[in-house]
């Protein structure tokens, strides 16, 4: 991966706090793609965290608080799915990258 900057090897991922995750799967409208507990959530977040890290990406992760996530969507006009996650998270990242760079 030459010519990267640190910038462009960050990686975001979606992270849930395990008091948030039964919440987080009320309130998105693809909740049926989540493992039904946090446990699971967890054991394949930490799987995908090190896939990414074996691959030399930085992997941020990026709190996905349930309140904060919704008003976040509804100011933006956006369903509360995967593309608006993505979103949420790579500014939570960009703004992680620029504040330590």
């Amino acid at each position: 991966m030459t010519g990267l900057t640190e910038q462009a090897r960050a990686v975001g991922i979606a992270w849930y706090r395990a008091q948030d995750y039964g919440q987080i799967r009320q309130i998105m409208i693809d909740a049926d793609d989540f493992p039904a507990t946090y446990r699971e959530w967890r054991q394949e977040s930490e799987l995908r965290e090190s896939d990414l890290k074996r691959l030399g990406h930085d992997v941020l992760r990026a709190i996905v608080d349930p309140e904060v996530f919704q008003v976040w969507c509804r100011a933006r006009g956006l369903s509360i799915d995967a593309n608006a996650r993505a979103s949420f998270v790579n500014e939570i990242v960009r703004r992680q990258v620029w504040q330590t760079g």
